[in-house]
């Protein structure tokens, strides 16, 4: 959801200290296990950019992609950013086939109306206009697209027009698609030992709402 509402309008910003708020006063179970869902993604969202894994494999694909473009550029940090992300997605893909079937139907059963009163208030929050854009999202099949290297530059696209910033990647379609395949390659260990530490970390909903509260 915070991703979403980023989607939804670059201006909107999902903090801690604005779950905290919501929480001490949301009677709801259904909400305050959302607000809980949302509070584990951002504290899982610090901790994997802040990490040693980030900051590494960052490097890695922008240093890499020099191999890959007749200019020897390096590959811009945003897009560095976007794909090493994708590509974690893609292992999760491959260990886990049904993982993206699964997404999908259960974001199809979300109630956006019932949970986006939540947001109402907030600057930039375009109530319709977010239902809108969250139901083609679930009504999407993006996440089943990451698998196949051909389309990760379509991706990085799509993702730099909607938060409208200019695609500036100069780029042969067949030696961006092989950066993508070896790449993939090289970062596949890594991957699955990082995704392995953060499942150690992870809490059930009322560890968190125990801890939003605690440190409010």
């Amino acid at each position: 959801m915070p991703d979403l509402l980023g989607f939804h309008s670059r201006r909107i910003r999902i903090s801690k200290r604005f779950l905290k708020e919501k929480v001490l006063v949301e009677k709801d179970d259904k909400i305050r296990s959302h607000i809980a869902g949302m509070t584990a993604h951002l504290d899982l969202d610090n901790w994997f950019h802040h990490s040693d894994f980030f900051k590494e494999k960052v490097t890695f694909l922008q240093n890499d992609y020099i191999k890959f473009n007749d200019k020897k550029d390096k590959l811009p940090h945003f897009y560095a950013h976007i794909l090493l992300e994708i590509l974690i997605d893609r292992y999760l893909l491959i260990i886990q086939p049904d993982i993206a079937d699964n997404f999908y139907e259960s974001y199809k059963e979300f109630d956006f109306y019932y949970i986006s009163k939540l947001f109402v208030g907030l600057k930039h929050f375009d109530r319709y206009k977010f239902i809108s854009f969250a139901s083609d999202v679930a009504n999407s099949n993006f996440l089943r697209e990451y698998i196949y290297d051909h389309l990760i530059i379509s991706i990085l696209s799509r993702v730099s027009k909607r938060i409208e910033i200019p695609m500036t990647l100069n780029y042969d379609d067949n030696l961006f698609t092989k950066f993508i395949r070896e790449s993939y390659s090289a970062l596949e260990p890594s991957i699955k030992i990082f995704i392995n530490k953060a499942k150690s970390i992870s809490m059930n909903k009322d560890e968190i709402i125990k801890k939003i509260k605690m440190k409010n």
